[in-house]
């Protein structure tokens, strides 16, 4: 179980990112991963927009985190 540091707990953009770093994902492979562009993946981690509920489940599902995770409902990513 990995806790996400206190400086990276409020959005879901903050959560992605450190998701995707502790999984070894990068925006194009994730993107490519979900069927959805870079820039999409890259206005998530960057806070200009925000994964509908399909698009978050299909993230969760990826990168094998809660949508709890990304929705800040829970603090920890389980290895």
């Amino acid at each position: 179980m990995i806790k996400i540091p206190k400086e990276q707990s409020h959005t879901i953009a903050q959560r992605l990112q450190f998701a995707m770093q502790v999984r070894g994902y990068n925006q194009n492979q994730l993107a490519e991963r979900i069927f959805v562009t870079r820039t999409t993946i890259n206005g998530y981690c960057n806070g200009y927009r925000t994964p509908n509920c399909d698009l978050l489940r299909r993230i969760a599902i990826e990168l094998n985190i809660t949508t709890d995770y990304l929705l800040g409902l829970k603090d920890y990513i389980i290895l």
